[in-house]
C-alpha cells in the first residue's frame, strides 16, 4: 500500500502544509518528503497499517489505540486525516490483486488447460500432463522472481502487475529442463495471453529481459533473448483456445513425463539473503 501511495501521490495535489504532521500540498515534493522525513514516514506507515487491518482483519482497532501506540507523537486527528489522504490518493483501490496473485491466477488457467481425463474403475479422475514437482518448482521460482522485482522501481511501480507476473512465469520456465513439459506450458501460456487483455508479447519480453538481468546481476541476458525468439516463433503457430475448452482436443496436450529442473527452487528474498 505504501509503495502504491508514493507512486500515485506524485500525480495528485491535495490538502495543506500547515505543519509537519499533515500531508503536503505540493505533489512534486510528496515522495521526497515521506522518504526523507522520519515523522511523516512513520505516520504514513501507521495509517497504512490502520487501513490494512480495517480492510482485511475480522477485528479492527480504533484510531485512538494507534495514537496511544505513537506515545503522543501523533493525535487521533493526524491518523484519521492521513487515512483519508491515502484512500483519496489511491482512489479507494486498496484491494488490487498483487503480482503474485496475478501469476497464480494465470498458472491456474494454464493448469486447467493441461488437465487430462484418465478413465479409472470408479469413474473419471483428473491428472496433469505436467509432473507435480515441476508445478511446485514453477510456483516457487515465479514467486521468487516477483519478490525480487520489488527491488527495482520501474518493475514494482511503473509496469503493470500482470506484465511482471507473466515475465516471472517465463523466467521460471527458462529453468525447467524437461523440454516436453516446458513447451506444453509455454504454448498454453501463449493461448491464455491471447484470450485476455495483457500487454503485448514484445512488452512482456522487455520486462522479462530486464527482470532476468536484474536477478542475475548482469547487464544483458543473451539466453533470455534467444528464448524470446523461440517464443515469438511459437506464438505464430499456437492455436487460441478458451480457458473452458477441454484439453482432450488441444494439440499442446502430451503424455505425462517426469520433470527435472536445472536447480533447486530458490529461497524467497524475505526469508534469507540470496
Amino acid at each position: 500500500m505504501i509503495d502504491r501511495f508514493l507512486s500515485q501521490s506524485s500525480k495528485s495535489t491535495t490538502m495543506s502544509d500547515d505543519d509537519n504532521s499533515l500531508p503536503p500540498s505540493s505533489s512534486s515534493t510528496t515522495t521526497q518528503l515521506y522518504l526523507t522525513n522520519r515523522k511523516q514516514y512513520q505516520l504514513l506507515s501507521m495509517s497504512s497499517l490502520y487501513i490494512a487491518i480495517k480492510a482485511h482483519e475480522p477485528i479492527a482497532f480504533a484510531s485512538d489505540m494507534f495514537a496511544s501506540m505513537s506515545n503522543g507523537l501523533y493525535t487521533i486527528s493526524d491518523i484519521e486525516e492521513m487515512e483519508c489522504y491515502i484512500l483519496k490518493t489511491l482512489q479507494w483501490n486498496i484491494n488490487c490483486p498483487t503480482n503474485v496473485q496475478f501469476a497464480y491466477h494465470v498458472l491456474s488457467l494454464i493448469y486447467k488447460h493441461l488437465q487430462s481425463s484418465v478413465s479409472v474403475d470408479d469413474g473419471e479422475e483428473s491428472s496433469s500432463v505436467v509432473d507435480e514437482s515441476t508445478w511446485c518448482f514453477i510456483l516457487d521460482e515465479t514467486r521468487f522472481q516477483i519478490e525480487y522485482a520489488l527491488r527495482d522501481y520501474s518493475l514494482s511501480n511503473i509496469e503493470r502487475g500482470s506484465t511482471v507476473a507473466l515475465a516471472s512465469i517465463l523466467n521460471a520456465l527458462d529453468r525447467v529442463t524437461n523440454e516436453d513439459e516446458k513447451q506444453c506450458i509455454l504454448h498454453t501460456l501463449l493461448s491464455v495471453m491471447k484470450e485476455y487483455n495483457f500487454d503485448s508479447l514484445d512488452q512482456v519480453y522487455v520486462v522479462k529481459d530486464r527482470l532476468s538481468s536484474f536477478v542475475s546481476g548482469n547487464d544483458s541476458s543473451s539466453s533470455s533473448s534467444t528464448e524470446s525468439s523461440e517464443v515469438q516463433e511459437a506464438a505464430t503457430t499456437t492455436p487460441v483456445s478458451s480457458p473452458a475448452t477441454s484439453t482432450a482436443s488441444s494439440p499442446v496436450t502430451t503424455k505425462s513425463v517426469n520433470s527435472t529442473t536445472s536447480t533447486s527452487p530458490r529461497t524467497s528474498m524475505w526469508s534469507s539473503s540470496r
